[in-house]
Parts: C-alpha cells; sequence; structure tokens
C-alpha cells in the first residue's frame, strides 16, 4: 500500500506544480499611474467603444492599455510602438517599452522579454520562472513582500529545494496576506514540504488551515487524504479516520477515495473500537478483517451481510452513501475469496460485478480456471488493448496460449506461448522460461 501512496503522491504533486505555473500564468503586468477615469477603475470594454478614434497619446495609451487587459497583444503592440515612435511624453514611451516586454512575455519570447524587461522585476522573475532559471527568479523577488512575489519566492525556493526558504516565503504570504489567491497554494505546499520530510506533525499543522480556511481550493482533496495519513503515521487513527471520512463524503468517485478506503481498512484493523458499530460498512470492514486473516468462508457471509444491507438503502432511500464506495472492494474480495476455495462460477460473477481494474484480469483468470477457454480468450484480448495491464502482457500472453492449449488448437497457442516465452526471458524469469519450453516440446 505504501508504494502505491508514493507513486500517487508523485502524480498529485505534478498535478499541483502545474497548477502553480498556471496560477502565475494568470499574472499580468500592474496597472499604470495614469490619469484617466476609466482606465484606473478598469472599465476597459468602455474604453474599446470611447476611444477606438484615439486623438492625443494619453488615449493612444490607454486604448492599447485596455487592448493589453483583454488579451488582444498584437493590437496592444501596434499602439505602444506607435508612442515609441512618435511621442514627445517620455513617460508614456517609458511605459510603452515596459509593456511591449510584457507582450514579449506573453508571445513566450522569454529570453527577449528579459532583454527588454527594463528592470521591470515581476517580469523579469516570471520569465526565469518560464526559462527553469529557478535561482534568478528567487534572488529578484525575494527583494519584495508584496504577495505575488512572496508566492514567486516561496514556488522558486521549493524548485530548488531550498524548504527553508520556501517555507519563510509562504508563511509570510499567509500571515500578510490571508485573502490572496494564492495563499493556498502556499500553505499546500508547506504542509507537502514537511509530508514528505516526514515532519507529521507540522504537516497537520498547515493541512488542517487548509481545510478549515480555504474549502474552495482544487487540491483540497489531496489536502485532506494527506492530512489523514499524517494523523495515521502519527498514530492518531480518531482523527485520520475522521479526515477520511471527510474525503469520502465530498469526493465519492474520485481515485483518491480508493486509497482513502485502503487507509480506513487499516485503521479498523489496528483499532476496529474507532469505528461506528452501527455504520453502515461496519460489516464490510468485518469482513475484510476475516479475509485478511484467509478466512475465506466466513468473510463470504459477512460480505453477503453487507452486500443485503447495500441492497436494502438502495431501495428504500435512493441515495450514494459511503458503503456504496466499499461495494466494488466487496465484490473483488468475494471474488477472490471464492476463487480460493475453487468455486470459480461464483468468483466470475463477483467480478463481473465488479469495475475496479483488477477484476477484469482475475476475471479472465477464472474463465480460464472455470474450463471456459473462448471466454478467457475474449476477456484477456480485451487486456491487450488497455493500458492499464501493461505490466501483465507476458501473463496475458501465456494465458491465452493455455486457454487455445486445452481447445488443441496448437499452432496458434505455440505463437501466443512464443510471445510470453520471449517477454519472461527479457524479464529473466527463468522458470516461466523453462515451462513455456516444456509446453511447446
Amino acid at each position: 500500500m505504501f508504494l502505491i501512496i508514493f507513486f500517487q503522491l508523485q502524480e498529485s504533486d505534478l498535478e499541483v506544480e502545474a497548477e502553480f505555473i498556471s496560477e502565475i500564468d494568470k499574472i499580468q503586468k500592474p496597472l499604470f499611474n495614469i490619469n484617466d477615469s476609466l482606465y484606473k477603475f478598469q472599465k476597459f470594454d468602455l474604453i474599446l467603444r470611447s476611444y477606438r478614434n484615439p486623438k492625443t497619446d494619453l488615449e493612444r495609451f490607454v486604448l492599447a492599455e485596455a487592448y493589453y487587459y483583454k488579451k488582444n497583444y498584437k493590437d496592444a503592440d501596434v499602439l505602444y510602438s506607435e508612442i515609441i515612435r512618435n511621442s514627445n511624453d517620455s513617460q508614456l514611451v517609458a511605459f510603452s517599452k515596459r509593456a511591449k516586454a510584457w507582450i514579449l512575455y506573453h508571445f513566450k519570447l522569454y529570453q527577449n522579454a528579459i532583454e527588454n524587461a527594463q528592470n521591470d522585476s515581476l517580469l523579469l522573475s516570471l520569465s526565469f520562472i518560464k526559462l527553469k532559471n529557478y535561482a534568478n527568479a528567487y534572488n529578484i523577488s525575494r527583494n519584495f513582500e508584496n504577495d505575488t512575489f512572496l508566492f514567486i519566492s516561496g514556488f522558486s525556493s521549493y524548485l530548488l529545494k531550498n524548504y527553508d526558504f520556501a517555507i519563510s516565503s509562504f508563511e509570510k504570504l499567509y500571515q500578510n496576506y490571508p485573502n490572496s489567491s494564492f495563499t493556498p497554494y502556499g500553505l499546500y505546499r508547506i504542509g507537502f514540504i514537511y509530508f514528505n520530510t516526514d515532519f507529521y506533525d507540522k504537516a497537520v499543522k498547515y493541512f488542517s488551515v487548509l481545510i478549515k480556511n480555504y474549502p474552495n481550493f482544487p487540491f483540497i482533496k489531496n489536502a485532506l487524504y494527506l492530512n489523514a495519513y499524517s494523523y495515521y503515521k502519527l498514530s492518531d487513527y480518531e482523527q485520520s479516520y475522521e479526515y477520511l471520512l471527510k474525503l469520502i463524503k465530498n469526493y465519492p468517485n474520485d481515485d483518491i477515495t480508493r486509497t482513502a478506503k485502503n487507509l480506513i481498512k487499516e485503521i479498523y484493523l489496528a483499532r476496529p473500537e474507532i469505528v461506528d458499530k452501527n455504520s453502515e460498512y461496519y460489516d464490510y470492514l468485518k469482513a475484510y478483517k476475516l479475509y485478511k486473516e484467509n478466512k475465506c468462508n466466513s468473510a463470504i457471509e459477512v460480505y453477503k451481510i453487507f452486500l443485503n444491507s447495500k441492497q436494502k438503502t438502495v431501495l428504500f432511500f435512493f441515495k450514494t452513501t459511503i458503503g456504496d464506495a466499499f461495494l466494488n472492494d466487496t465484490y473483488f474480495e468475494m471474488g477472490n475469496c471464492y476463487k480460493e476455495i475453487s468455486d470459480y462460477k461464483s468468483a466470475i460473477d463477483s467480478y463481473k460485478k465488479c469495475k475496479l481494474n483488477e477484476c477484469k484480469y482475475e476475471l479472465a483468470i477464472s474463465l480460464y480456471l472455470n474450463g471456459d477457454y473462448p471466454s478467457a480468450i475474449r476477456e484477456f484480448e480485451k487486456l491487450l488493448k488497455d493500458k492499464n495491464f501493461i505490466s501483465k502482457i507476458p501473463e496475458i500472453y501465456y494465458y491465452i496460449g493455455l486457454s487455445y492449449l486445452k481447445m488443441n488448437k496448437r499452432k496458434v497457442s505455440e505463437e501466443y506461448l512464443n510471445k510470453a516465452k520471449a517477454l519472461y526471458l527479457e524479464a529473466g524469469n527463468s522458470e516461466k522460461v523453462k515451462e513455456i519450453e516444456s509446453l511447446l516440446k
């Protein structure tokens, strides 16, 4: 379980990092200090109508700014260039040069933007981030204390693995700008740093603040899970359990919910008294404990009790409940139990009701063990087209070959067995290679 969690955390961290970048992409240049009421109140649509035929340099500049903030960078650039060529107003010329440098940034000409940045610290910081020169981005942004620069300095420090600097910047961001759109990202990153370095007591502090104060944060589900897992590592199973329930209630169909369910199972095995005996999924957890103890016959009977209670819930209440999150696990584990006691027909029935990827593979195996070779081949061939089963391709070829061999179709059997043999040979599985060679004689 812990290896799965590690890879899931890596994937989710890449997602969050991409979200950080997208948040940075929303940053535009600050408005200039121009004496125009429409401009000051950012009435850009009205400016586009009112100054369509500008008569002065100021109107021309304000119109260019309206184009810029409406992301019509091409028309903005034309007007800025005209001001630079023809205007005698040195301030407007300087502003136009800075604005043109920002347009270079938006056109992804980051090196050109840096060369024309006119000492614009924000533009320089953002351009260096885009060029993955995080050290320069940090060195510039650390000299400023507004929310944007604190966010950039924290983010750059994190990517440089300077975690102390990152935490310092993000803490200042939270303390001084609690309402900034950047702040929840900073809190999440602090929590993740502490989580990733096994300081779980500090991780829960920041994740808990994030969950309480920023419920609409895009990665709140990640924070809920990381907080629950941190409490689990601190052996505070009660708090862990509460956060897991909140996660499953709010995100019943999310991929992370399955990981949360697995953690609830671990908590139940360690401290069964924590779980409310009146909860709708309590019978499932009792069955799971028997399943883990290899008491398959007893486990099956309790799984049936759980399924029966779920059918009543669906019949009378017509709503999704936390117990529904354990239905696929029930069918999978029941299928495994039936397979363990060689009741392959019942195993097949269970796997067919299950929507987990693992059930697709186990269904094909059970069909083979039950002697339904044509159906087994059909299911295995479906798996060959499914990218989720790339790692199982040698086994799939092997079982397709065995199925054809059982059907006395030796030629096509040899084709698949040879494919399996080549892959096992490449993987260094000499035992399987010898087994296949004996079948091919």
